[in-house]
């Protein structure tokens, strides 16, 4: 049993699985990868470093130190038949989901595998499982099938794709195999601009809270996760959020730190309303996985449809 590999979202989750007495050895995945570049094609190792300089680019972190980070994860992973057994543990939630993605079409693609794989997947962080509920977990082991190969590797192709027409076509496929994909897929989508105001979700919930009295950047982070359905967004991420509301000049905040208050402007009174869409006040210029939104290649998500549109532009999905 020491043989154990246990790959699991990040270091919160190991910590608690250490406390628990889980055996075997840890393998946190840490990538955020709902946020910047995920191009299609590259290998583990190209990939990492992509989203080293992406991580770094943001502040995130030291771009060195990451990426070395990853090439250690990387090559724990390539050592997998070292391994009498791996345990992938992770939640329901975009950012699990999108690691799974990952990591299970890497398993796809191996010409030989002889370790014994499974999967805990559940709805509850596990960071905040008592260690009771951790080693329970044990009991919701599932051996790895190719259905959850298949579906992931092919979610993983999609979300990687230029053309996010392929991942939203996701919403419509059988994703059972991995149960809580589809979810996460349309969560994911919904941080698209909207058809309505061109505002992503994360960014509509603090505009509301926001309109609605809350200056308190910390307080509106802990009420956009009492929103969240599945809690996925860091509070590094969010406070992005509010950066670029503030570069649109739809909130007011004259120092952007947790400590400073924020205030809606005009502007975002009427963004917020529908008045005005976001869209034609900035240039976008972000990544989602595979998905360059730049000015020229302005993807909008119509949630009541639950549908993507280009804007200005008809296309269809294709390879």
């Amino acid at each position: 049993m020491s043989r154990t590999l246990n790959i699991t979202n990040g270091d919160c989750a190991v910590d608690a699985m250490r406390q628990a007495g889980i055996i075997g050895d840890y393998l946190p995945w840490r990538d955020l990868l709902h946020e910047g570049p995920v191009p299609h094609g590259l290998s583990l190792e190209a990939l990492s470093g992509v989203r080293a300089e992406y991580i770094a680019q943001m502040g995130w972190g030291d771009y060195d130190q990451v990426l070395s980070s990853f090439r250690t994860r990387d090559q724990q992973l390539q050592r997998l038949n070292y391994y009498k057994k791996i345990i992938l543990w992770f939640e329901f939630d975009l950012y699990d989901q999108l690691q799974m993605l990952q990591i299970l079409d890497w398993f796809n693609k191996q010409p030989q595998l002889t370790v014994e794989i499974s999967v805990i997947c559940v709805d509850k962080y596990l960071s905040e499982c008592s260690a009771t509920e951790l080693v329970c977990l044990l009991n919701e082991e599932q051996p790895l099938c190719y259905q959850m190969l298949d579906v992931a590797s092919y979610g993983w192709q999609v979300f990687t794709q230029e053309n996010p027409k392929l991942l939203s076509s996701l919403l419509n496929l059988d994703t059972s195999a991995l149960p809580y994909l589809s979810g996460a897929v349309r969560r994911l989508l919904q941080e698209y601009p909207s058809t309505f105001n061109g505002l992503g979700l994360a960014q509509q919930i603090a505009l509301k809270n926001i309109q609605q009295g809350c200056s308190d950047p910390k307080e509106l982070f802990r009420l956009y996760q009492v929103e969240e359905a599945r809690r996925f967004m860091a509070d590094t991420v969010f406070f992005q959020r509010l950066l670029s509301l503030n570069a649109a000049r739809v909130i007011h905040w004259p120092k952007p730190s947790w400590e400073c208050p924020v205030s809606i402007t005009e502007l975002g009174e009427q963004v917020l309303t529908g008045r005005r869409h976001l869209l034609d006040i900035i240039e976008l210029d972000y990544w989602v996985g595979g998905v360059h939104l730049t000015p020229d290649n302005i993807w909008l998500w119509d949630d009541k449809l639950a549908s993507l549109a280009r804007r200005g532009f008809s296309q269809q999905p294709s390879f």
